[in-house]
């Protein structure tokens, strides 16, 4: 299951590249970003690596709680945030993701993923930078899943690429 949901967020994000909406590789000059504090003084590159990631495969319900995570120590330019809303086999309207933590990354209008995922693209062309502990938030706890593997957290999955000063 978790590999069938990299899969197709990875063809998500495909789709953002092919539309100009986010750039995996290649030097980016970082701009800053509210919520990103020096992130003009990074450049993102590499290749896309998994932030954090608590979906699993068990049997879910509506309720998630925020769950945290850190970056170890190391910057990362965002590329996407998604989470999951079963929701007993109806999904639910996207509504807004974002973090908090060392700095904020004010709630942004999600879209519909496959699976029931909502989705937030970020342009690594005008970066946000995280670095240090952070929750996942999302607009409608009541839909986001999350089983007792989570411990009650709320399914949320970031990716990044590597943002070098």
């Amino acid at each position: 299951m978790k590999r069938l949901l990299v899969g197709i967020a990875a063809a998500v994000l495909g789709l953002a590249l092919a539309a100009g909406l986010a750039s995996a590789a290649g030097l980016a000059s970082a701009a800053g970003r509210p919520g990103s504090p020096g992130a003009a003084e990074y450049k993102c590159s590499g290749a896309d690596v998994t932030v954090f990631d608590n979906y699993n495969g068990g049997a879910v319900s509506g309720g998630g709680t925020s769950p945290s995570f850190t970056t170890k120590g190391k910057a990362y330019c965002l590329v996407w945030i998604q989470t999951y809303h079963y929701n007993n086999g109806k999904g639910t309207r996207p509504g807004k993701l974002g973090l908090t933590g060392t700095t904020t990354v004010k709630l942004r209008k999600a879209s519909k993923a496959p699976g029931e995922n909502w989705i937030v693209n970020f342009s690594t062309t005008k970066p946000v930078v995280i670095h240090g502990r952070y929750s996942c938030n999302d607009s409608s706890p009541k839909t986001w899943s999350q089983d007792s593997q989570s411990k009650g957290k709320g399914f949320c999955y970031v990716e990044g690429v590597s943002a070098k000063k």
